[in-house]
């Protein structure tokens, strides 16, 4: 019994093909889909080696030495993911929000220590004879509202899990009130 050879126009086959005519001709000048004469294919060969030039087409996008290099990048993430969880483990790293809290209250706390100086200096300015004694006396309370700042340390002790954040500020170098050396 011989199977009888089913033959489509371009417009039908573009349409079965979900292509346009224009790219069905395209691929019979490239020599992907034979064509029998003119404007009939064999449908079956056509589907064929339609299915073909798509497997080759994809086959050839994606090359071993691509998997090679995403499946090498994938492996580098991973290491980088857990040196972070590493080092979070071992206490190098703090996670971002403690840390903008703990910034945010010496930010909060210098503010208001700076905003407290005019209330504290205003009734010592009224004696005040000349310029240097003023900016000594300013120098010297802006000096205490650092110190104090200096000092104190901020803890948040909310994080259950997240351990002691205490931070513990460097010495803060200041000048002593009489002869404006250095000290730490």
């Amino acid at each position: 019994m011989q199977q009888q050879i089913q033959t489509v126009s371009t417009i039908q086959l573009a349409k079965i093909l979900k292509l346009s005519e224009r790219r069905v001709q395209q691929l019979t000048k490239e020599g992907i889909i034979p064509k029998l004469d003119r404007n009939n294919y064999n449908l079956v060969e056509s589907v064929n080696f339609y299915i073909d030039y798509l497997k080759q087409q994809f086959s050839s996008e994606i090359s071993t030495d691509d998997i090679v290099k995403n499946r090498n990048r994938l492996t580098l993430a991973r290491a980088e993911l857990y040196e972070i969880e590493k080092s979070k483990l071992e206490e190098e790293l703090i996670p971002s929000s403690i840390v903008k809290k703990t910034w945010m209250g010496y930010i909060s706390m210098l503010k208001n220590k700076l905003l407290s100086i005019p209330n504290k200096v205003a009734p010592l300015m009224v004696t005040v004879e000349n310029i240097n004694e003023a900016k000594q006396i300013l120098k010297e309370r802006i000096y205490d509202s650092l110190d104090e700042i200096a000092t104190i340390n901020i803890t948040n002790k909310s994080q259950g899990n997240e351990g002691d954040t205490t931070v513990k500020p460097k010495a803060v170098e200041a000048t002593t009130k009489d002869d404006d050396k250095r000290v730490e």
